[in-house]
């Protein structure tokens, strides 16, 4: 398919004190492991729009997202509106609170998070250029494992410890599958959107980081070269983590981080061989309002 796109990055490492979110308790952050950023992905033909934007944050609240809409509309960005913006997060466990009332998270922070998305988004539109759509799926089951575990008392429990002798058995499955969405120019690979199961939890501590997510963009972006992009969106990875439990290797690090990473963009790189053209001649955005109840297990 071929269409028009464009894409930018904001670095939005804090700059006020603020908490590392996704854990239980307040850790305020000391310093910089590496950056964590906002990317922006722009996408248009015969005048249908759609932009993604993906944070390295545990989450995506409602007041950013709002915020970035007001700033699109204060800037005169039309293009891009409520119904046609996808906004996402990596979940990383080392980078700020963004959610309003937790422990040491700090209302200055969401605002500058919000600003850079929208930098990044108009960025993305002044360098829209032409390209095509392809697409392919990766696999890699080194990494994930589903953290829930029969018990032999007939229990089920989280993340029970490594080499525990009352496991039985996982409680679910994982999902090595690696769907990929490439957009190349010029015959050149610009943007890789690859869509990995599995938590950004694998460092702890008060650095902020980007977690496995930023050395594999990283390590993709050096392969693909100068201005290229890899997005890792996260799958469904609530019960999805790195630990393995029939090892009692250490496994919460920043090394393991980088092994993750690494290892999941040589995976990608390998299926970028395999690929094939998107089919199709239009762009179709849909947008729908879902809600649902809490599960019980």
């Amino acid at each position: 398919m071929k269409l028009q796109f464009g894409v930018a990055r904001e670095c939005i490492n804090p700059a006020v004190p603020v908490s590392l979110a996704g854990y239980f308790n307040r850790r305020m952050w000391d310093r910089v492991l590496d950056d964590i950023e906002v990317r922006a992905v722009v996408l248009e033909k015969n005048g249908v729009w759609a932009a993604l934007v993906q944070f390295d944050l545990v989450t995506v609240t409602a007041e950013i997202r709002a915020g970035i809409l007001d700033g699109l509309a204060a800037a005169g960005v039309s293009q891009i509106g409520s119904d046609n913006l996808l906004v996402t997060a990596t979940h990383t466990h080392t980078a700020p609170e963004v959610r309003s009332g937790k422990p040491g998270s700090n209302p200055a922070y969401p605002p500058l998070a919000a600003a850079r998305a929208v930098q990044a988004l108009r960025q993305a539109l002044a360098t829209l250029h032409p390209g095509e759509a392809w697409q392919g799926q990766g696999f890699d089951a080194r990494f994930l494992f589903n953290r829930r575990y029969w018990m032999k008392n007939g229990a089920v429990l989280t993340n029970p410890g490594k080499l525990n002798p009352e496991i039985v058995r996982p409680e679910g499955d994982i999902d090595p599958e690696i769907p990929l969405l490439v957009l190349r120019a010029g015959g050149r690979t610009e943007l890789v959107v690859a869509n990995i199961v599995n938590h950004g939890d694998t460092i702890g501590g008060n650095g902020v980081s980007a977690d496995w997510c930023g050395f594999f963009h990283r390590a993709v972006e050096t392969a693909l070269g100068p201005d290229s992009m890899a997005m890792p969106l996260i799958g469904c990875a609530g019960n999805i983590n790195h630990f393995d439990v029939s090892t009692d290797r250490g496994q919460t690090c920043y090394a393991e981080a980088e092994r993750i990473g690494r290892g999941y963009a040589d995976s990608v790189l390998a299926a970028l061989k395999t690929v094939v053209p998107v089919s199709g001649d239009r762009l179709k955005v849909v947008c729908r309002r879902v809600s649902g109840g809490l599960h019980r297990v």
